[in-house]
């Protein structure tokens, strides 16, 4: 089999520096929880994205925050 360009070289993992994503405190709070927990419970279990039953769910927002979405309606959740 014939290679196409440059092999990769490899990084010593101690020279990475991964910055760490913040947080926003809103997704801790009783409020997202709450949200959370209508979404999944409206949702009937089903992930909305290949309708299996038996997996556990997480609600995401369909129109994300910073993009103008609710936080806190569950109309703008889905279970995936």
């Amino acid at each position: 089999m014939k290679t196409i360009g440059q092999p990769l070289r490899t990084v010593a993992r101690r020279s990475i520096n991964a910055t760490v994503e913040s947080r926003d405190s809103y997704y801790d709070s009783p409020e997202h929880r709450a949200w959370s927990r209508e979404v999944i419970r409206r949702s009937g279990g089903m992930c909305a994205s290949c309708a299996a039953l038996d997996r556990r769910l997480v609600a995401e927002h369909v129109v994300e925050i910073r993009d103008g979405g609710s936080r806190t309606d569950p109309r703008n959740g889905q279970a995936v």
